[in-house]
């Protein structure tokens, strides 16, 4: 939806900016929105949280274990990004 409000000039309602990013490199890296310093930048009160993903079982015992992050404005819990 975002995409396509884009391509047509007009901005998502909310601001979302959820645009993708990823890096091919050892490990990879991937997100999705602002960044926690940008949320707070725009005046967002913060709430972040971060989950290894060797304590799921997903992780790969060959690899260095990877994480999950999210973060959401602690107000109304709107998540704001994810990495």
């Amino acid at each position: 939806m975002t995409a396509v409000e884009d391509i047509a000039g007009s901005e998502s309602p909310d601001g979302a900016g959820l645009v993708t990013r990823c890096t091919y490199s050892h490990p990879q890296i991937a997100s999705v929105g602002m960044t926690e310093k940008q949320a707070k930048e725009k005046g967002h009160e913060v709430k972040s949280g971060k989950f290894p993903f060797s304590a799921s079982g997903a992780d790969h015992p060959r690899r260095d274990s990877g994480f999950v992050k999210l973060v959401a404005d602690a107000k109304t819990g709107q998540l704001l990004a994810h990495t």
